[in-house]
């Protein structure tokens, strides 16, 4: 796919300093394409431009503009982008949770800022009950489209500037307690002109750009809507994210791109031989590392058109990338180390490799990874506390640790609170579970401590389910102990139908953990 990285562009994007500019851009060029697909509903950027509209001025109606605090809990599709971008219209703070959110998820969100209003969907938790009589809440349905009918399309005319907050996200939740992020309204902007300067944007042609979602909107999902804006894109949102549900919309859309957790690139291995995704022209993978053997492994049955980037919740991606051309040299897959790193820092991002004294590593020596962008986030929202932990001197300690290689790639290992230790030896699980890997039946795995114990946490791919009990776990283990170090192997290997993760399918080490502790 060419892609645009004119002068144009940045010349576009330089004008542009909050998200509703890029979406004021993409309704005013592109008003007849398709903007948003779903299994029920099909709508042009002219047809999502009246609906967003129509929010602003119904929130107008019963007082809510900019500054105001908003909670959405709603499934992706079409309801669920419009609240986001009517909340870049009007300035409004808003927060937005997947209708699988934990009571605990919305204590921290009620107590951190108390919502004006909630749009919920009817099938979520009783909404009443979590927020009280006295906060209004609308559920999507017949009298919320009313709602909107009735009230007049409103363009705000509110000021709103790149230092005023876009809203309060959460992090995954993934290392413990979700904590509050403050959300910039600028940084959203910078991180596009990032992606532009360092990956570009589709260039609109006679046949539009088709983005199939292949990971929730709330969260890194969210990520690809004002690209689609700027280009005129095409989103379709599937009804769930099953890989075969996702592989399905590819197909019959004729996508050219995809975003995807390395689990679903995983499962997309697996897919029969019939399944066909010729029309994709980037699939993008990330969230987490994925192993370097299963991104080999894509590239021989999609060929050279895997991408990935590397950022966090508290740093809007890209801080590095690993390019489709950089998947591949001579036109074969690209060495394992290269495969299971991130990719060179982009352009206008530094990266540092410290150790626990602060002192600068040398190449391939193993540090916590300290971050540099224009994206870095502005703190936790009215904890200081936490924000003094990650932000020092203009830098985000971003929690995990890697090291660069020979060639200037970086290789994320992990999170740092998921170290083991053996004695007085470190072990870093990324290296046992990259071996693991290269094992035909390993699906995904954990390594994780449990006590005193290293266990092994495997997730078996299809073919290898309805084997003889304890065969995988004994064929494992003997592959390890041909290719690992003796005191980096598992003392014991457990085999997992399906190994636990958040709603953006990120693997939760420490319900493996609790689980294991439990079992025994």
């Amino acid at each position: 796919m060419r892609l645009l990285r004119s002068l144009l562009a940045r010349a576009v994007l330089a004008r542009m300093k909050v998200p509703r500019d890029v979406a004021r851009f993409g309704f005013r060029r592109y008003a007849d394409r398709k903007a948003v697909v779903t299994d029920d509903v099909e709508l042009t950027f002219a047809d999502l431009e009246r609906r967003v509209l129509e929010l602003v001025g119904a929130w107008r109606e019963v007082g809510i503009g900019r500054g105001d605090a908003v909670v959405s809990i709603l499934p992706d599709g079409v309801d669920q982008i419009v609240v986001r971008l009517a909340a870049n219209e009007a300035g409004v703070l808003l927060t937005q949770f997947p209708t699988a959110v934990t009571k605990e998820q919305l204590e921290v969100a009620r107590a951190t800022l108390p919502p004006r209003l909630v749009i919920g969907h009817p099938d979520t938790l009783d909404l009443a009950e979590q927020f009280g009589a006295r906060t209004p809440i609308w559920l999507v349905g017949e009298e919320y489209d009313d709602r909107l009918a009735r009230a007049e399309p409103t363009r705000s005319d509110e000021p709103v500037g790149p230092r005023d907050l876009l809203g309060i996200g959460y992090t995954s939740g993934t290392t413990g307690r979700p904590k509050p992020i403050v959300a910039e309204q600028g940084k959203l902007v910078t991180a596009m002109r990032l992606v532009v300067k360092n990956v570009g944007v589709p260039e609109p042609g006679e046949r539009p750009d088709v983005f199939v979602v292949g990971i929730p909107l709330v969260g890194a999902g969210s990520g690809v809507l004002l690209p689609a804006l700027l280009a005129g894109s095409t989103i379709v949102v599937p009804p769930d994210y099953r890989p075969d549900v996702v592989a399905a919309r590819i197909e019959a859309h004729r996508a050219t791109r995809t975003f995807v957790t390395p689990s679903t690139l995983i499962e997309f291995l697996d897919l029969p031989s019939s399944v066909r995704l010729d029309s994709l022209q980037t699939l993008i993978y990330g969230t987490e590392q994925t192993p370097g053997a299963k991104v080999r492994e894509a590239l021989g049955r999609f060929g050279p058109i895997l991408q990935q980037g590397y950022g966090s919740a508290e740093c809007y991606p890209p801080v590095s990338m690993l390019q489709p051309e950089d998947h591949v040299v001579d036109g074969e897959p690209a060495p394992l180390e290269v495969l299971a790193s991130v990719g060179h820092v982009v352009k206008g991002v530094r990266v540092r490799i410290l150790d626990d004294r602060g002192d600068e590593r040398s190449p391939e020596e193993i540090g916590r990874i300290d971050v540099w962008s224009p994206t870095v986030f502005a703190g936790y929202y009215e904890r200081p506390d936490l924000t003094a932990d990650v932000l020092r001197d203009g830098w985000l300690l971003i929690g995990d640790v890697g090291r660069f290689l020979p060639d200037g790639r970086l290789q994320v290992l992990g999170r740092r609170t998921d170290v083991l230790s053996r004695g007085y030896r470190t072990i870093y699980p990324r290296f046992v579970e990259e071996v693991a890997h290269l094992h035909p039946g390993v699906k995904e795995t954990a390594y994780v401590q449990v006590d005193t114990r290293l266990v092994l946490a495997v997730s078996p791919r299809a073919a290898f389910r309805n084997g003889p009990p304890g065969a995988l776990e004994e064929d494992l283990g003997e592959f390890l102990v041909q290719r690992v170090r003796r005191e980096e192997l598992p003392d014991e290997i457990v085999l997992f139908d399906d190994l636990p993760r958040s709603h953006l399918a990120k693997v939760l080490r420490r319900e493996v953990r609790a689980e294991l502790a439990g079992a025994r």
